[in-house]
This record gives structure tokens, sequence and C-alpha cells, in this order.
């Protein structure tokens, strides 16, 4: 467990660091910043953790769901980075200097972090406390703006920028959908053989 909380501590730092920015941003005090794998109890390990002040239901819902809009912020760059990045290695793999690029690295890194991030950016039990009250209350309101005709006011060029956005997005989660598949496989595949060789159930 601690090897593979090492594996994700890129994912782990951006977490907690946007609950700690979040808390400070919106006036909320904070303490212990852990950035390090502590085991909760026999089943349970918690790769870092940052202690918040008790305060009202919205700066809480804002202080929790931070780690996913930052993440997702996170995976908007690294998509958008990705392209050219893959298109230089794979001019470099013609050439025969794939190994030489810097491109190609860079594209390891892109999707190490890739995966890292999208691994550890949502949010746990502890921080989803009281924040499904305020969902509701937002999603009341979100509905009332559509039936009310409010949200065709919104101009067209903020709605394409909007629509960008998303479509960036989904490309990024489908991607990182496929390698937290791949993953899933080769861990499956790894643990099969393991319980073979030493004549174990892992559960």
């Amino acid at each position: 467990m601690t090897i593979v909380t090492l594996f994700l501590f890129p994912g782990t730092v951006i977490h907690e660091l946007s609950h700690l920015f979040t808390a400070e941003i919106v006036g909320v005090h904070t303490g212990k910043l852990t950035l390090a794998p502590d085991v909760l109890h026999e089943q349970k390990m918690s790769a870092g953790s940052v202690m918040i002040a008790q305060t009202d239901p919205f700066r809480r819902t804002l202080i929790g769901l931070s780690p996913l809009f930052t993440g997702l912020s996170a995976l908007w760059v690294i998509a958008w980075l990705l392209p050219s990045s893959n298109e230089q290695t794979l001019l470099s793999f013609e050439q025969a200097t794939l190994f030489s690029s810097s491109s190609f690295y860079l594209s390891l890194l892109l999707y190490y972090l890739l995966f890292a991030v999208s691994t550890s950016m949502f949010s746990s039990k502890e921080d989803m406390k009281g924040v499904l009250p305020v969902l509701g209350v937002l999603l009341l309101i979100s509905l009332s703006f559509y039936f009310t005709g409010i949200f065709a006011f919104i101009p067209l060029s903020v709605s394409l920028a909007f629509t960008t956005i998303l479509q960036t997005l989904v490309n990024s989660l489908g991607l990182v959908l496929l390698i937290q598949l791949i993953g899933f496989l080769l861990l499956s595949l790894l643990i099969s053989l393991l319980q073979r060789i030493f004549q174990v159930r892992v559960r």
C-alpha cells in the first residue's frame, strides 16, 4: 500500500493542497497537513490529510469538492498538451530517435500524471460530509433557472467556450477511463499470478 500511495503521490499533493488553499481562500482555519501514508485501521489507509476547522455547509462544500475541480482543471491542461507531445513522439519514432527525444519522456510524464491525478481527484466520504444538501439546493436553483429561461440569455461566445472546455474534458476522461481499465486488468493478472505462485488468496 505504501508503494501504491507513493506512486500516486502527485495526485495526493494536488488533492490535499486543493483542500488547504480553498479553505484559506474562503476564510476557514486549517491545521496539520500530512502527505505521507497513514494507517487508519486494519484495512484502511489514508494517503494524506489536512485538518479543516468547522464551518458552514456552503464553505464546507467548496472545500470538500475542490480536489474534483482542481483535478478536472489539471486533466484539461494535460489533455491540451498531449496531442502536440504525441505528435512529436511519433515523429521521433519514425526518425529512429525515440529515446533521445524529449517529447517521448514528456509524453510518458503526461500519461503518468493523467493516471495519478485522475486516481486521486475524487472526494472521500469525509470530504463529502454536509455536501449533498448543498448540492440539492444548487440543483433546484439550476432547474428553476432552466425552466424560467434565464440560461437563454447566456452569450453565444460564452456557450461556445464552455462547450469547447467540456469537449476537452470528455476526451481526457475517456483517455483516463482507458488507462484505468488497462491498469485494472494488469493488476488483476498480477494478483492472479501471485495467488498461483504463493498458494494464497488476496481479498
